[in-house]
């Protein structure tokens, strides 16, 4: 019996060998008939449709390639005329990516911030005191404490998706 494409075990595995290169891009490398001869999985779609399911993934993906180095020359084009400011506008130095960024990650890590008042916390490094407000601190606390939540969320989502069906 032959199954239809999208349904098809064989489908998902050639996107992995694409990916892990098992299988390259380059149709010059790896011709159709030679990648459709790399797992018996492939062969239960017939030779034509995986010929041209091969060769469309292979277009799609350089495609996008193409797109990526494009928009990341582009980006890189925008930051060198509007660079990333050094200040907000209250004169704070940024958080993003800031040193007091890291170590209240750590801090958050080691349940400091269960242990402790903000205000505590907020007095056992200079990096928080000398560049932001008590009441700034306090919102990255809960900024940091809802990234978090929101990653739990994504990964418990991903792990029901990933799991396989019954």
């Amino acid at each position: 019996m032959v199954v239809k494409w999208k349904d098809s075990k064989a489908k998902k595995l050639l996107l992995a060998d694409l990916k892990s290169k098992k299988i390259p891009l380059d149709a010059n490398e790896m011709g159709p008939q030679q990648a459709y001869m790399q797992r018996p999985e492939f062969t239960e779609v017939e030779y034509e449709c995986f010929r041209r399911n091969l060769n469309a993934i292979r277009n799609a993906i350089k495609k996008e390639k193409s797109r990526a180095v494009s928009e990341t020359a582009s980006l890189l084009h925008d930051l060198s005329i509007h660079p990333r400011k050094e200040h907000n506008h209250r004169g704070e130095p940024r958080w993003d990516g800031s040193e007091a960024q890291r170590l209240l990650r750590l801090d958050m890590d080691a349940k400091k911030h269960k242990t402790m008042t903000p205000s505590m916390l907020y007095n056992t490094r200079k990096e928080y005191t000398e560049n932001y407000p008590l009441e700034v601190f306090r919102k990255h606390i809960h900024q940091e404490e809802q990234r978090r939540k929101y990653i739990s969320y994504l990964k418990n989502k991903n792990a029901k998706n990933a799991a396989p069906e019954s």
